[in-house]
């Protein structure tokens, strides 16, 4: 199964086109409401397994290396 690495942040749409532009980064970042995110995050980083849209479980950190 193909697993693949994505960035949310509540940021402003201007936060995240210059995030994107000056840093280039190889993963997608997207907005999202901050009532979203404010259950999810209890530390930074923290990472989420997410299948058809639901998250399946949370991790405390960067997720575990697939290899």
């Amino acid at each position: 199964q193909e697993t693949s690495v994505w960035v949310v942040t509540a940021d402003s749409p201007e936060t995240v086109s210059t995030f994107a532009w000056t840093v280039a980064p190889p993963f997608p970042v997207r907005e999202v409401p901050e009532a979203l995110l404010r259950p999810l995050v209890r530390r930074t980083p923290r990472s989420f397994l997410v299948e058809n849209g639901r998250v399946l479980r949370t991790e405390g950190g960067l997720p575990p290396s697939a290899g």
